[in-house]
């Protein structure tokens, strides 16, 4: 996600394995507390259901990154990613 100090800062999609087990700040400050530099700590997390794949099964990551970095309330949502 875009950061005015540090040009890009880190964010994270994750999916769970049981579902409710833990909130997007609850793995935020949990990583951010493993993590020595500042420059290098989550701006947000966000829980999706499952992430966008290619015909291949990879991760689409570009899809990941246009969502979330229009979306700036995204670090606080706890959503589906939904692509068309």
């Amino acid at each position: 996600m875009a950061n005015e100090k540090w040009g890009e800062s880190p964010f994270a999609a994750v999916i769970l394995k049981e579902v409710g087990s833990a909130t997007p700040d609850e793995l935020r400050t949990w990583i951010n507390a493993r993590v020595a530099a500042r420059y290098q700590q989550l701006q947000g997390v966000v829980i999706v259901d499952d992430f966008p794949r290619s015909t291949a099964g990879k991760t689409l990551k570009r899809v990941l990154r246009d969502v979330y970095a229009t979306q700036p309330d995204a670090a606080a949502a706890t959503r589906p990613l939904t692509t068309a």
